[in-house]
């Protein structure tokens, strides 16, 4: 079974606000209200997804799943893009258990 694995990193132009609101559509954050009474998660994009995070800015997910991460960081970000075998540890995340 094959996955999608991507290396990217952010572009250089952008200032450390675009940066942050970047990772933060990409990834999700933990937001906070009324003095941190109340706290929420924002889902990014990988996070409707399932994804394993090997490195900073490297991503393993499903194949049929890379044209919703390929649109995100087009014009942000450089990135590279490969077809890889999963490993069995990898397939049970993604596949939610063994195939």
């Amino acid at each position: 079974m094959f996955g999608r694995l991507f290396v990217f990193s952010v572009k250089k132009v952008l200032s450390p606000r675009e940066r942050t609101r970047f990772f933060r559509e990409v990834y999700g954050y933990s937001g906070s209200s009324f003095y941190r009474k109340y706290k929420y998660p924002k889902k990014g994009i990988l996070g409707e997804i399932p994804f394993v995070k090997l490195s900073r800015g490297v991503v393993i997910i499903k194949e049929a799943h890379g044209h919703i991460l390929r649109k995100s960081l087009d014009g942000k970000a450089d990135y590279q893009e490969r077809r890889v075998l999963l490993e069995e540890g990898d397939k049970e995340i993604l596949y939610g258990g063994k195939r």
